[in-house]
């Protein structure tokens, strides 16, 4: 085995990594628990409720740090669900063309050996 196609079994392992976490992301969103809980109770009607009692205008300053604490905790908890899914599909295309590679690389040895 060469040195590229070492470097490849290598990058490919840490890209299964990804390709795997987006999998089971995926079966997240498939089940109706996690739907029922965080997409809709968590990401919209506790986020929307966050968003209408942040307006009062007679609410303290520790109160409204809180409220700017929880809507930040939700926006950073969507944000790494849709960067699980964005790595796990960017590393399912490259793991594709490095394997692709890796076969080029085989049959070129083949063809040397032969």
């Amino acid at each position: 085995m060469n040195t590229e196609t070492t470097q490849l079994n290598e990058e490919n392992k840490n890209l299964q990594l990804h390709v795997d976490m987006k999998n089971k992301l995926e079966r997240l969103y498939s089940n109706q628990d996690f739907i029922d809980v965080f997409v809709e109770e968590y990401f919209k009607n506790y986020a929307a409720h966050l968003v209408q009692i942040r307006v009062s205008p007679q609410l303290e300053e520790r109160v409204i740090k809180g409220i700017d604490n929880d809507m930040t905790g939700i926006g950073a908890v969507q944000s790494f669900l849709h960067r699980v899914l964005a790595e796990g599909f960017s590393s399912e295309t490259q793991l594709k063309e490095n394997r692709a590679t890796q076969n080029e690389i085989y049959a070129e040895d083949e063809e040397r050996v032969a």
